[in-house]
């Protein structure tokens, strides 16, 4: 159980700050708010364009030395998203390992599988 809960800490220390990029970026984009209007009434700010870039396209805009870095978008995609499961299956096991109320656990546990079907299936 020690060598889970340092592989879950460590591994959420590395990849933490990708998965707030991430979620940020991914919640701009929910709202378009990285797309300008065809009328010109909105422009959105260089940072904000700079992030979704990063999570559509794993790169910076383009540059003349964007070139340089397409091997590593492919390492870091599936290094985050490997990285991202072991943190995951090692948070489920040390909830249930940790807490005394393991039906609480399994609820929540179900519910967040259950919760992004119904939205799915809902088209919320």
């Amino acid at each position: 159980m020690k060598l889970i809960r340092s592989l879950h800490l460590y591994l959420g220390c590395l990849f933490a700050p990708l998965m707030l990029l991430y979620a940020l970026s991914g919640a701009v984009q929910v709202y378009r708010l990285n797309d300008a209007k065809k009328d010109g009434s909105y422009t959105p700010p260089v940072w904000l364009k700079t992030i979704a870039d990063v999570h559509t396209h794993q790169k910076l805009p383009a540059t003349d030395r964007s070139s340089a870095l397409t091997i590593s978008k492919a390492a870091i995609g599936v290094g985050a998203g490997l990285a991202l499961g072991v943190m995951a299956l090692s948070g489920i096991v040390m909830a249930y390992k940790f807490t005394r109320n393991k039906w609480t656990v399994t609820f929540f546990l179900a519910a967040g599988i259950a919760l992004p079907v119904i939205f799915l299936y809902l088209r919320l």
